[in-house]
Order: C-alpha cells, then sequence, then structure tokens
C-alpha cells in the first residue's frame, strides 16, 4: 500500500459525528421574495414558473422549520390559485387545505382573487376541519403587502397543463424536503452558493500497453501494471450548485522518487512527476452528514506517468517512465462526510483513461475541503 492509501484508510478511520447546525434565519425574507416573484409570473401567464418559485419557496420553509408560518399559509394559497390555472384542481385543493391548517382565517389578496379559487376556498372550509397548528410571529410585517406592491390581474387559464413527470411532483419535493430536514441533512451539509477549497492526497496502479521508454527512448518496455509515482497531491477550488451538485477545478500533481544511478553517459534525467488540469463534476447521493459521492473528471496536462523501475545489469540502471495522455478522463466513486456547513473530507477511487497516447490509471485518494 503506498503512503496515500495509508493516508486515506487513517482518515475514514478517524471520521466522526459534528453537532447539528442552526436554521437559516433569513429564510422568511427569501420566501417573501419568491413569493412576490411568482405572483409576477402568474400575472404574466407564466404559470409553471410560478409554480417552480412557489414550490421552492415551500421547500426553503420547511428546511428552515416555518412549517407553521403564516407565510407558508399563504404560499399554499398562491400555489392552490397557480395549479386552478393549470387545470389541476387535485393538487389546488390539497393545497387549498393546506393553507388552512396552517391559517384558517386565510383570504385570497387582489392579485389571485378569481370566483374559482372563492369557491374552492369555500369547499374546503366546509370539509371536516383539521386541527389549526399555532403561529409563529412573523419576522417582517404586513406580510400581504410586502409579497406585491400592485394588484396584478389574474391570468386567462392555457389550453393545457405543461407535461410533469413523477420526479417533478411538487408534493414529492416537499416531503423529500421535509425528510432531509428530520435526518439534519441540510443544516450538516454545505450549503448551495458556497465556494470551497480542497487539497487531497493519494496514490495509484494502472496498466499500460507496450510503450518506448520517455528517457532511455532507444528501449521498450512490455505492457505491465505499474505504480503511479509514489504519491499524488489535489489542490481543489470549486461551487456548491446545488444541494447535490458541486463543479470544481483540480490540480493532480504525481511526484516520482528518482531511483537507481545511471553511467551510460546520457545527458538530463528521467521525468520526476506529472501535472494535470482537471475539470470535475460531482454529484451527491443521500442525505445526512455521510453520503456516495459520483463524479466525472475531464483533464489535460502530461496527464499521469508509470514508474519503470531500474534494472541492474542493462541499460537501464536508472528509473524511467511511460505516460498516458495529454488528455484524461473519467469517472469517480467515493463517500463524503460532512462535519458541518464549513468542513468536509472525504474518499475517492477513480479511473483515468489518457488519449490519445493511451494508458488507465486507478487513483485512491482522500480530500479535505473547506466552504466559505
Amino acid at each position: 500500500m503506498g503512503p496515500g492509501m495509508r493516508i486515506a484508510a487513517i482518515l475514514v478511520a478517524v471520521l466522526v459525528v459534528a453537532p447539528r447546525a442552526h436554521g437559516d434565519p433569513g429564510a422568511v425574507d427569501r420566501m417573501i421574495e419568491l413569493n412576490r416573484q411568482a405572483l409576477a409570473d402568474y400575472g404574466s401567464g407564466d404559470l409553471e414558473s410560478a409554480r417552480r418559485k412557489l414550490i421552492d419557496a415551500v421547500i426553503l420553509g420547511t428546511r428552515a422549520d416555518l412549517d407553521k408560518h403564516r407565510m407558508m399559509g399563504r404560499t399554499y394559497l398562491h400555489l392552490a390559485a397557480v395549479f386552478l390555472g393549470l387545470k389541476d384542481r387535485d393538487k389546488a385543493t390539497r393545497y387549498m387545505g393546506e393553507a388552512l391548517r396552517v391559517r384558517p382565517d386565510i383570504q385570497p389578496t387582489a392579485q389571485v382573487a378569481s370566483p374559482e379559487l372563492d369557491e374552492l376556498l369555500a369547499s374546503q372550509r366546509k370539509a371536516p376541519p383539521t386541527p389549526a397548528a399555532p403561529e409563529l410571529e412573523s419576522t417582517t410585517p404586513a406580510v400581504e403587502e410586502t409579497v406585491a406592491a400592485a394588484p396584478i390581474e389574474p391570468p386567462a387559464p392555457p389550453a393545457a397543463a405543461p407535461p410533469r413527470t413523477d420526479t417533478e411532483n411538487p408534493l414529492t419535493a416537499i416531503a423529500e424536503a421535509r425528510r432531509r430536514k428530520e435526518t439534519g441533512g441540510d443544516a450538516l451539509r454545505r450549503a448551495p452558493g458556497a465556494f470551497f477549497v480542497g487539497v487531497g492526497i493519494g496514490s495509484g496502479y494502472g496498466w499500460h500497453p507496450e510503450r518506448r521508454l520517455e528517457f532511455h527512448r532507444d528501449q521498450k518496455v512490455q505492457g505491465r501494471v505499474a505504480p503511479s509515482g509514489d504519491l499524488h497531491a489535489l489542490p481543489e477550488v470549486g461551487y456548491q450548485l446545488r444541494d447535490d451538485l458541486a463543479l470544481s477545478v483540480q490540480g493532480r500533481l504525481q511526484l516520482i522518487t528518482a531511483r537507481g544511478t545511471d553511467a551510460s553517459g546520457i545527458g538530463g534525467a528521467p521525468a520526476r512527476g506529472a501535472f494535470a488540469v482537471l475539470a470535475r463534476a460531482q454529484k451527491f447521493f443521500g442525505a445526512g452528514q455521510l453520503h456516495l459521492v459520483a463524479s466525472a473528471n475531464l483533464g489535460v496536462g502530461d496527464a499521469f506517468r508509470f514508474v519503470i523501475e531500474p534494472q541492474e545489469g542493462t541499460v537501464v540502471e536508472r528509473h524511467d517512465t511511460v505516460r498516458g495522455g495529454p488528455v484524461a478522463i473519467g469517472p469517480g466513486v467515493g463517500l463524503m462526510y460532512h462535519f458541518g456547513r464549513s468542513v468536509a473530507a472525504g474518499l475517492e477511487s477513480r479511473l483515468l483513461l489518457g488519449a490519445p497516447t493511451f494508458a488507465a490509471v486507478m487513483d485512491l485518494s482522500t480530500a479535505f475541503q473547506v466552504a466559505f
């Protein structure tokens, strides 16, 4: 096992549980802004955009423990109006029921008022009531007046609602948000919109076909499995685009220790490493602090090199190298553990294929990341 692999194994062994973080105190203000934008879309007839913004507001409120806040009730009513416009009365009825659960005395505002919405509200009030939960105090006064400064005329309903798949079902999205909140996943993971820097270390083995040596150019080596240096360092800068998706740029600095001596009189020295810059996309799976990560990697540079050990009694009495690249591409899979919103550590196994000079290397690396 190389030094990078030993370090990776030690890191996995010391991962520990971190305390939970608190919710976002600015969630109500962001919910109000999303409702304002949704009402503008509603007034212009873009019901699908209004739907997405209102669902984002509900998910945001759910994650911030605002399920019983009066602004959540207002958001549910706006969703009922939007789904009436989309000719989906079942969802409109369910959202109106949620609005009444949070605010039994709620009334439509001028921006969404319509005879159909009034009829739905009246019919839901006649339905068997569910216990009303106590409302939280609003952190922003006059919420309805803040959401929109001027009335917006209700739009004419579209001829047909756009198709929606199960993965786009807003009720499913809200249920997932509530589940994540209960497991503590959102409070304990890097937030969308955060930048992060990281550093990693590791080692790897791979395979190359028959190839001419880089230093002793008159010599060839048969295809074989060989180490890719002593270790590699992995500096990284990235951006958390979504809760489940991060983009980054990573350097792969491979180090090779000199081996053997050469009495052949050849000038110069064999390569002592390789460097590549890789663009990475990382997809996160699961909630909570520990989760699975899959990555896609594409880079260019020296790519990677394999070490050919010195052979006493032959022309090659000092180490030499063969290379794959200069393009490197391949997938990765690993585990990431978040100690909180700012600090994370992980372990990754990654396969890189070199082109047009073909070779393949399997890296095992560990990483430490700090977000800000």
